[in-house]
């Protein structure tokens, strides 16, 4: 099963957030790396803003994937740790 380019957006706007300043970084880096315009690219605030529609659907894919490995890799490691029991003495 594929997932439309519009389920990629609506997921990757959803959890971008959940990522870390530096996994946010390798995004940005993989858009420079897709060949898009420098002018495309604006600062805003204490950020970098990219309009989705002057990404092409294969930039689109690679950042779904790599948000999504992430997401996976974090549930992964907080499924894998001891549950912690408090108790009121």
């Amino acid at each position: 099963m594929s997932v439309k380019i519009g389920d990629m957006i609506d997921y990757i706007k959803r959890y971008v957030d959940d990522l870390s300043i530096s996994e946010r970084q390798d995004i940005l880096q993989i858009i420079i790396n897709s060949q898009i315009e420098d002018k495309k690219i604006q600062t805003k605030g204490n950020g970098t803003q990219i309009r989705f529609k002057d990404l092409d659907n294969s930039t689109i894919t690679v950042i779904y994937n790599y948000i999504h490995s992430k997401l996976q890799m974090k549930i992964s490691t907080l499924q894998s740790l001891p549950e912690i029991i408090e108790t009121n003495i």
